[in-house]
Protein backbone atom coordinates (compact mmCIF):
# COMPACT_ATOMS: atom_id res chain seq x y z
CA UNK A 1 0.00 0.00 0.00
CA UNK A 2 0.94 3.49 -0.77
CA UNK A 3 -0.12 6.42 0.77
CA UNK A 4 -0.33 9.97 -0.83
CA UNK A 5 1.16 12.75 1.19
CA UNK A 6 -1.02 16.36 0.47
CA UNK A 7 2.50 17.69 -1.48
CA UNK A 8 1.65 14.70 -3.76
CA UNK A 9 -2.00 15.53 -5.01
CA UNK A 10 -1.16 19.44 -4.29
CA UNK A 11 0.97 19.09 -7.36
CA UNK A 12 -1.57 18.14 -9.26
CA UNK A 13 -3.53 21.30 -8.47
CA UNK A 14 -1.46 23.59 -10.76
CA UNK A 15 -2.48 25.13 -13.80
CA UNK A 16 0.08 22.39 -15.52
CA UNK A 17 0.15 19.50 -13.09
CA UNK A 18 4.01 18.30 -12.70
CA UNK A 19 4.37 15.70 -15.45
CA UNK A 20 6.45 13.65 -13.42
CA UNK A 21 3.92 13.07 -10.80
CA UNK A 22 1.42 12.71 -13.07
CA UNK A 23 3.56 9.71 -15.16
CA UNK A 24 4.99 8.25 -11.60
CA UNK A 25 0.98 8.07 -10.65
CA UNK A 26 -0.39 6.74 -14.01
CA UNK A 27 2.42 3.82 -13.46
CA UNK A 28 0.37 2.92 -10.27
CA UNK A 29 -1.95 0.37 -9.78
CA UNK A 30 -4.58 1.95 -8.24
CA UNK A 31 -6.20 -0.28 -6.12
CA UNK A 32 -2.95 0.52 -3.79
CA UNK A 33 -3.16 4.07 -3.83
CA UNK A 34 -4.60 5.78 -0.42
CA UNK A 35 -4.57 8.90 1.38
CA UNK A 36 -5.13 10.16 4.67
CA UNK A 37 -7.95 11.15 6.67
CA UNK A 38 -5.23 14.05 7.33
CA UNK A 39 -4.51 14.83 4.13
CA UNK A 40 -8.37 15.16 3.38
CA UNK A 41 -8.13 17.68 6.59
CA UNK A 42 -5.19 19.39 4.72
CA UNK A 43 -6.69 19.94 1.31
CA UNK A 44 -9.91 20.92 2.26
CA UNK A 45 -8.42 23.55 4.46
CA UNK A 46 -6.47 24.92 1.91
CA UNK A 47 -9.29 24.98 -0.31
CA UNK A 48 -11.31 27.02 2.13
CA UNK A 49 -8.44 29.97 2.92
CA UNK A 50 -8.75 30.60 -0.97
CA UNK A 51 -11.09 33.80 -1.80
CA UNK A 52 -14.31 32.44 -2.80
CA UNK A 53 -14.57 32.40 -6.81
CA UNK A 54 -14.14 30.68 -9.64
CA UNK A 55 -10.76 29.32 -8.65
CA UNK A 56 -11.55 27.92 -5.80
CA UNK A 57 -14.77 25.99 -7.21
CA UNK A 58 -13.68 24.55 -9.60
CA UNK A 59 -10.43 23.32 -7.43
CA UNK A 60 -12.65 21.79 -4.95
CA UNK A 61 -14.94 19.58 -8.21
CA UNK A 62 -11.68 18.56 -8.94
CA UNK A 63 -10.46 17.10 -5.28
CA UNK A 64 -13.76 15.88 -4.60
CA UNK A 65 -13.57 14.01 -8.44
CA UNK A 66 -10.04 12.78 -8.44
CA UNK A 67 -11.19 11.21 -4.54
CA UNK A 68 -13.89 9.70 -6.39
CA UNK A 69 -12.87 8.62 -9.66
CA UNK A 70 -8.48 7.71 -9.29
CA UNK A 71 -8.56 6.94 -5.61
CA UNK A 72 -12.08 5.50 -5.30
CA UNK A 73 -12.43 7.20 -2.13
CA UNK A 74 -9.63 4.61 -0.45
CA UNK A 75 -8.31 6.44 2.89
CA UNK A 76 -6.15 5.35 5.44
CA UNK A 77 -7.68 6.70 8.70
CA UNK A 78 -6.71 7.68 11.97
CA UNK A 79 -7.72 5.08 14.16
CA UNK A 80 -6.66 4.21 17.59
CA UNK A 81 -3.22 2.61 16.26
CA UNK A 82 -1.95 5.52 14.27
CA UNK A 83 -2.78 7.64 17.05
CA UNK A 84 -0.28 5.66 19.38
CA UNK A 85 2.08 5.82 17.27
CA UNK A 86 1.54 9.10 16.40
CA UNK A 87 1.66 9.98 20.35
CA UNK A 88 4.37 7.88 20.84
CA UNK A 89 6.33 9.74 17.11
CA UNK A 90 5.63 13.47 18.90
CA UNK A 91 6.97 12.08 22.25
CA UNK A 92 9.98 11.17 21.43
CA UNK A 93 10.65 14.10 19.00
CA UNK A 94 9.38 16.73 22.11
CA UNK A 95 11.78 14.92 24.61
CA UNK A 96 14.60 15.41 21.77
CA UNK A 97 13.18 18.99 21.94
CA UNK A 98 12.24 18.32 18.11
CA UNK A 99 9.67 20.67 17.09
CA UNK A 100 7.20 18.58 14.36
CA UNK A 101 3.51 19.39 12.90
CA UNK A 102 1.23 17.50 14.39
CA UNK A 103 -0.54 16.68 11.32
CA UNK A 104 2.82 15.23 9.77
CA UNK A 105 3.18 12.99 13.19
CA UNK A 106 -0.48 11.77 12.67
CA UNK A 107 0.17 11.18 8.84
CA UNK A 108 3.55 9.17 10.16
CA UNK A 109 0.97 7.07 12.49
CA UNK A 110 -1.22 5.95 9.91
CA UNK A 111 1.64 5.03 7.62
CA UNK A 112 3.40 2.96 10.29
CA UNK A 113 -0.06 1.72 11.43
CA UNK A 114 -0.91 0.53 7.59
CA UNK A 115 2.76 -0.63 6.90
CA UNK A 116 2.94 1.38 4.17
CA UNK A 117 4.79 3.55 1.86
CA UNK A 118 4.85 6.79 1.97
CA UNK A 119 4.62 8.79 -1.31
CA UNK A 120 5.66 12.38 -1.20
CA UNK A 121 7.75 15.38 -2.36
CA UNK A 122 9.07 16.43 0.81
CA UNK A 123 12.18 15.16 2.69
CA UNK A 124 11.08 12.96 5.84
CA UNK A 125 14.36 13.30 7.70
CA UNK A 126 12.23 13.84 11.18
CA UNK A 127 11.07 10.69 10.08
CA UNK A 128 14.00 8.24 8.64
CA UNK A 129 12.50 5.12 9.49
CA UNK A 130 9.56 5.48 7.13
CA UNK A 131 9.31 3.62 4.03
CA UNK A 132 9.16 6.12 1.56
CA UNK A 133 9.14 7.15 -1.93
CA UNK A 134 11.05 10.09 -3.24
CA UNK A 135 13.06 12.01 -5.03
CA UNK A 136 13.65 13.88 -8.64
CA UNK A 137 13.45 10.74 -11.04
CA UNK A 138 13.57 7.05 -11.19
CA UNK A 139 11.31 4.30 -11.71
CA UNK A 140 10.53 3.44 -7.96
CA UNK A 141 10.53 7.60 -6.86
CA UNK A 142 8.28 10.58 -7.40
CA UNK A 143 9.70 13.88 -7.98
Amino acid sequence: MTILDSNVLSALTHPTPDERVVAWLNKQPRTSMRITSVTILEIHLGLQLLPVGRRRSHLTKEFEAGLADDIDWREAPFDTVAAQYSASLKASRHKKELPVELRDTMIAGIVLACNATLATRLSLGKFPFLSLIRGRMGPETIP
